[in-house]
């Protein structure tokens, strides 16, 4: 009898795994797609403010660096 409630209790510890075959593909392409979205407006908020920083002090090192890039 111990040892049954021992086997339900280990029982409802472990949790299901999911196969390879039931994710769909498309989680993986879901996925990239966020952590595109995410990249891009963690970039976009990082440009916004460098390129306030650099107007309000007259700098022109941005400019060169994003054409150096962009080239």
């Amino acid at each position: 009898m111990k040892d049954n409630i021992e086997n339900n209790n280990n029982l409802a510890t472990i949790l299901p795994s999911c196969k390879d075959i039931t994710i769909p593909k498309t989680v993986s392409i879901m996925k990239k797609s966020i952590d595109k979205r995410t990249r891009y407006g963690k970039l976009w908020g990082m440009t916004r403010e460098a390129t306030l920083l650099a107007l309000d002090s007259d700098d022109h090192e941005m400019e060169h660096l994003l054409q150096d890039y962009i080239n």
